[in-house]
């Protein structure tokens, strides 16, 4: 069977974790004809230089077809123009219509190639499956955004559900903006959560073990880790503040630890709220994936302030509590951890004190993650569940 992924970005070393990487790497490993039709751009953020330079030496590729590591084919077409970070590729019909795939997954609604696909869908004869990642706080309030949705309301949604066989939201929120905003309802809108590899992130004593001594921590020793970009919007530094009001008459152990690249625009306000702890903070910069599951393994409780990541999965596979933002209901949906409200200090402070006085709760969190991640989030079963259809 012939399966195209359209994404708008797609660095291969950049992806792997990511959905795109994950799915395409599990449907060749089911032995079907997989492709991947994105553009010759790697990325096109302001904070590039930031988020792939290490990993790219230019943001561009060349354009054409070839055969990938992962085992898949990749064509990167040109872009004609360009309005508002999202781009009109050239070429696109004409790829479909010469592949010809059984199944075309396209990944975003709101994107110039889903819309082109209204006019020519016909023409490929396939089963088309569109998933989308926009979650609630990243809605546009402004009257701009609103203008937005409501011509794709009035003009697409309808159409695109009726070409579509399911139309996918990886997050109970992304099903919220699916509904509300882009007004796609019906028994064709599903969930799919994101997911992790089990085969790299799974609990192991003896990596946590080593980690906790490679840390140099005490047996009653707590581990509290936060892993990713680290930017104003992720709101690390109020981990610190919590702990230290937390301590300040426990007198715990507790040690932080903050893995990932600290962005040049907030490097002064972690650093200020680093010095002014009264927690041991350890940082390090980005590692691998095979590191961090030693981090999530030595982990007593894996925290994220605010915003979305796919960490919070890597984490539960490895038996850690988690706190995450309220928003990401499915990755707390088993009692796996706590969610909090977005940023909020209080918020934060009380799903923290619950878990550092509660060793037992922390322990059958991590158990529910586990099992939370082998029943529903393993890459494998997600790439079957994307592609099977009634």
């Amino acid at each position: 069977m012939k399966i195209v992924h359209v994404t708008s970005y797609f660095i291969e070393d950049f992806a792997k974790g990511y959905q795109v990487y994950q799915l395409a790497k599990e449907h060749v490993k089911m032995n079907h004809d997989v492709h991947i039709i994105t553009c010759n751009q790697n990325l096109n953020l302001k904070n590039y230089q930031e988020q792939a330079k290490k990993l790219t030496s230019s943001p561009n590729i060349n354009s054409g077809s070839y055969i990938s590591d992962l085992g898949a084919t990749i064509h990167r077409l040109p872009i004609l123009f360009s309005f508002q970070n999202r781009n009109w590729w050239k070429g696109f019909k004409e790829i479909l219509i010469e592949i010809k795939p059984d199944i075309l997954i396209v990944h975003s609604v709101l994107e110039f190639q889903t819309l082109r696909l209204l006019f020519f869908i016909n023409k490929i004869k396939c089963k088309l499956i569109i998933d989308d990642h926009t979650t609630i706080n990243v809605i546009r309030s402004g009257i701009s955004g609103k203008i937005i949705y409501l011509i794709f309301r009035l003009f697409f949604s309808k159409r695109i559900y009726s070409i579509a066989s399911r139309i996918i939201g990886i997050s109970d929120s992304c099903i919220t903006v699916l509904n509300k905003y882009m007004g796609l309802k019906g028994e064709k809108v599903l969930m799919i959560p994101l997911g992790t590899d089990t085969t790299i992130f799974y609990p192991d004593c003896q990596k946590r073990k080593a980690l906790r001594n490679e840390l140099n921590l005490l047996d009653n020793s707590l581990l509290i880790v936060y892993t990713g970009k680290i930017y104003d919007e992720k709101k690390v530094h109020l981990i610190i503040d919590v702990l230290n009001e937390l301590n300040a008459d426990q007198y715990l152990n507790i040690v932080i630890y903050i893995v990932g690249t600290v962005y040049e625009n907030y490097k002064n306000v972690l650093y200020r709220h680093v010095d002014k702890s009264l927690n041991r903070v350890v940082l390090e910069d980005n590692v691998s994936h095979v590191k961090l599951s030693y981090i999530y393994n030595a982990a007593d409780i894996s925290v994220w302030p605010a915003h979305t990541t796919t960490s919070t999965l890597d984490a539960s596979a490895c038996g850690s509590a988690i706190i995450c933002s309220d928003y990401k209901t499915e990755r707390y949906r088993f009692n796996s951890g706590l969610g909090v409200k977005d940023g909020d200090y209080k918020s934060l402070k009380n799903a923290l004190k619950l878990l550092i006085d509660d060793e037992e709760l922390r322990s059958l969190m991590g158990k529910n993650g586990f099992n939370m991640i082998t029943n529903f989030n393993s890459w494998e079963k997600i790439a079957a569940d994307f592609i099977t259809i009634n």
